[in-house]
């Protein structure tokens, strides 16, 4: 069973390369590369208030690689629906919640990857390695959850697009809780990247950033475990 799911995850890098729409989506990361390593020490170096943007910036970068990954595999997964394709993998004798939670550690392993490259790699800051790590972790979850919820909640790959509007505008909003009053912060709390962008902001602070990686682990992996179960009982069938 091992050598038919790794079958599949080389079949689902075939079809990202087989779509030219969704090769453009491949460049997105690293045009973030490139925004935060090049373009802004450019820009802070001849404008004067960009500095202050700087945090903002570099977390929306952090996210680019799971965004990505979120939008890819969910089309990916729609399509599946479509032809029908699904109901080919849910005969096979495995669990469906393994089948599927293997196959979404590709996108999980590379978002965790390039979220690690951006914070090491930026010229701002001195994020340690471990805290580093825990929060580009956090992050590579964000693609899964991303693919998942987008494809439960489409029956086809137009409805999977206007969703995933939705929701990439959704995933970036907790950045209004550093431009409003503290303490309507918490208001974004139920929004798994408000808990990401908080620890990066302790991380940049140089403060303890342990209450808030760890409610959004929390939060994170019980919506996924939700969703993994929620997609498996509909998604083969």
């Amino acid at each position: 069973m091992m050598n038919q799911l790794i079958k599949t995850s080389i079949s689902d890098f075939k079809l990202v390369f087989r779509d030219p729409s969704l090769r453009l989506f491949l460049i997105m990361p690293f045009l973030a590369l490139a925004v935060v390593n090049l373009l802004l020490p450019y820009l802070i170096e001849n404008y004067e208030g960009v500095t202050e943007y700087v945090p903002y910036v570099l977390m929306a970068a952090a996210l680019q690689m799971s965004t990505m990954f979120g939008f890819i595999y969910c089309m990916v997964l729609i399509e599946e629906k479509d032809t029908e394709v699904a109901k080919v993998y849910g005969v096979l004798p495995i669990s469906k919640t393994g089948f599927i939670t293997f196959r979404l550690m590709i996108p999980i392993i590379f978002s965790v990857i390039f979220t690690l490259t951006i914070m090491k790699a930026q010229p701002f800051y001195e994020f340690p390695l471990i805290p580093s790590l825990l929060v580009s972790v956090l992050a590579g979850l964000i693609a899964p959850l991303f693919a998942l919820v987008v494809t439960v909640l489409s029956k086809n790959k137009m409805a999977g697009m206007t969703w995933y509007k939705l929701f990439n505008l959704l995933i970036v909003i907790p950045l209004v809780a550093f431009f409003i009053p503290s303490d309507y912060t918490n208001l974004f709390g139920l929004i798994p990247t408000h808990w990401i962008f908080q620890s990066m902001n302790d991380l940049i602070l140089g403060k303890q950033f342990v209450l808030n990686i760890s409610i959004g682990f929390i939060l994170t992996m019980g919506l996924l475990s939700f969703l993994v179960k929620r997609f498996s009982k509909n998604h083969f069938s």
